[in-house]
């Protein structure tokens, strides 16, 4: 027996609802059920009997119930944003969830101490402008090589430049902007040295780490070389020869070892002074020597007295011109002559 149902029927479900369609299709009745799915689509199923459909109905409203408090309707501003968001998101490759956790994470770091774009013109304005992979090694070359160039110091200075420059590049074989502050330290620390040889080896690497931000190896804001935790005033025992002392050193000398030891013993000019000095600069007439700001040490002219005791040992071996110490290495010149008059050089 046929019951008498009256289409459209609704299905119903704790305010869900599904409605059937009867339809004829080439004289066979259909029955469509039609109902608005979580995001607020219509959807339709065709189904050949209403028990079948029915049954769909009924699953499919109970389904709906069950997770629509797990589903958010968004609608008029809320979804315009949403949609504008996964827009501006196509390109990067990325899903609206991994922007949010990235934007997250970053004010995060940033602790409220700027803004993310503030942070991002930082970096691009203090990172290293040029060649941000060259090694150490590299950059150690390259400061030989300018310092060889300008010619502004004597081949002692670079001779102690290259060999703690090139010893500290064996041991940081990596990017020069990946050589941290703490392990440059660390480097330091581990030095059996003395206090003095710890502070000179510390100057070194200053200058090549100030050398390599200046050129753009690393970043504008490198905190470069950690000074002390304790700033102390490097204490240096003075020692003077004494006469007899002196006179075994200056006696039976060559006249260049003569020149040199009486100019560095009696006018206090120091030795890389003494080498770049030429004969030009003394006066023996007036009795001073003139240390150009291009040799002083300081950069600063100055005048020095020719004492009486200097002008008698420096006297004889006077010459017109040209520089007045060939040694490139006073301090084994000294040991050397030191040790042969059984004087300890101090």
């Amino acid at each position: 027996m046929k019951l008498n149902i009256s289409y459209p029927k609704t299905v119903e479900y704790k305010s869900c609802t599904a409605t059937i369609y009867l339809q004829k299709h080439r004289g066979k009745e259909r029955f469509e059920v039609r109902y608005y799915d979580l995001d607020r689509s219509l959807q339709r199923v065709s189904f050949p009997d209403d028990h079948i459909a029915t049954k769909f109905a009924d699953t499919v409203i109970r389904a709906l119930s069950a997770n629509r408090e797990n589903f958010v309707t968004l609608r008029g501003a809320e979804a315009y944003h949403y949609r504008s968001a996964i827009e501006m998101l196509a390109p990067t490759g990325l899903s609206l969830l991994q922007a949010m956790t990235l934007l997250v994470d970053s004010l995060r770091l940033l602790n409220g101490a700027t803004t993310i774009p503030e942070a991002i013109k930082y970096y691009l304005e203090n990172r290293p402008q040029k060649s941000p992979d060259i090694t150490v090694k590299e950059v150690v070359v390259k400061l030989l090589a300018l310092k060889e160039k300008e010619g502004d110091v004597g081949q002692l200075y670079l001779r102690d430049l290259r060999l703690r420059l090139e010893k500290f590049a064996e041991l940081f074989q990596c990017p020069i902007s990946k050589v941290t502050p703490q392990a440059i330290r660390d480097y330091l620390l581990s030095m059996d040295v003395s206090h003095r040889t710890r502070h000179n080896q510390r100057t070194t690497l200053g200058t090549l780490f100030n050398f390599a931000r200046n050129e753009g190896y690393l970043p504008a804001d490198h905190k470069g070389v950690p000074r002390p935790t304790k700033r102390s005033r490097l204490k240096l025992a003075i020692s003077i020869f004494t006469p007899e002392e002196m006179a075994n050193l200056l006696n039976g000398a060559t006249p260049d070892q003569i020149v040199a030891l009486s100019v560095m013993g009696f006018a206090g000019i120091r030795a890389e002074e003494l080498k770049r000095l030429e004969w030009q600069h003394f006066d023996f007439a007036e009795r001073h020597i003139i240390v150009p700001d291009s040799v002083a040490k300081c950069e600063t002219r100055r005048i020095v007295p020719i004492t009486d005791n200097l002008y008698a040992w420096l006297y004889p071996h006077r010459k017109d011109s040209g520089k007045i110490c060939p040694f490139a290495n006073l301090a084994i010149v000294y040991a050397h002559r030191a040790k042969k008059v059984g004087v300890t050089w101090k």
